[in-house]
């Protein structure tokens, strides 16, 4: 996912979040709009997480984004 994608998507890349870590509270989630890496150390806090399990759970986060905001494509009948 660009960079500028994610701002564009921030409403619907908010509530992946959201359903995702559902420990993590509106502002935790507002402050990591415009920078996800913020929400590293909003993980460690919120799951006491290690800095490690904390970059690698948002990694692996991270990898889904581009495919559930990616546009759908649509079919049209011939």
């Amino acid at each position: 996912m660009k960079s500028g994608t994610i701002k564009n998507d921030w409403k619907e890349v908010k509530g992946l979040i959201k359903a995702k870590f559902e420990k993590l509270n509106d502002e935790s989630i507002d402050a990591a709009e415009h920078n996800l890496e913020l929400l590293s150390g909003k993980l460690q806090s919120a799951y006491g997480y290690a800095k490690e399990q904390a970059e690698k759970e948002l990694k692996n986060f991270k990898a889904t984004l581009h495919e559930a905001t990616k546009p759908q494509k649509k079919t049209t009948k011939t």
